[in-house]
């Protein structure tokens, strides 16, 4: 499988995880523990409906957009806006494992153009075959699709509300509030995955 397919299973329990809060809101105007467990293993249940649907709706979701697309949603920057951009002006210096004189013998003189220096992170990173790397490649396409989802959720789920419930205004925006920052966390967690991609490549290639 893909490392994109071996996130499926985390997918869906984020997406039944998000769905259950929203299931709960829309049932009884007001969130419950209990009624969230309980919903929760009505969804989640093998043989359900919902259940069965929901990987090809994950599917859709994620080839809804483009990576560049989703990039922007994670890094806030339409061009050069992956941190391999950044990898020889930037991360190298902020990382006391790799060897910057060692990776100058092997590769030349470090470009400084932010297109160069991603095209030479991204040659090396194809040379380096390790697990930890793709652990790292892996978690990072995991939490952007939760950043994808969660952009999804924002949009949709409290408009589903506000015009179909009788639901108090005020938890409307506290909801709306909580999947802004729930956004928010999972965008700041991958970013942080994609540098530290860019980090243990360039650590792996300066002692091989």
């Amino acid at each position: 499988m893909t490392l994109k397919q071996q996130n499926y299973p985390f997918i869906i329990l984020y997406v039944l995880f998000n769905f259950t809060i929203f299931s709960v809101l829309y049932t009884n105007n007001i969130f419950s523990l209990n009624e969230f467990t309980m919903v929760f293993q009505k969804l989640s249940q093998k043989d359900g409906v919902f259940f069965i649907i929901l990987p090809l709706l994950i599917i859709v979701a994620q080839d809804f957009l483009s990576s560049k697309n989703k990039e922007i949603l994670v890094f806030w920057k339409i061009d050069n806006r992956l941190p391999g951009c950044q990898a020889f002006s930037k991360y190298i210096k902020e990382d006391n494992r790799i060897d910057r004189e060692n990776l100058i013998q092997k590769y030349g003189k470090f470009p400084r153009s932010e297109d160069k220096q991603n095209r030479l992170w991204y040659k090396i990173y194809k040379g380096i075959k390790d697990k930890s790397i793709d652990k790292t490649h892996k978690d990072y396409l995991l939490l952007r699709d939760f950043t994808v989802m969660t952009i999804f959720f924002i949009f949709i789920l409290p408009t589903i509300l506000l015009f179909l419930t009788n639901i108090d205004k005020n938890i409307i925006f506290f909801y709306f509030l909580s999947l802004l920052l729930e956004y928010n966390v999972v965008r700041v967690i991958a970013k942080r995955h994609a540098i530290r991609l860019v980090t243990n490549v360039l650590a792996l290639a300066s002692v091989k």
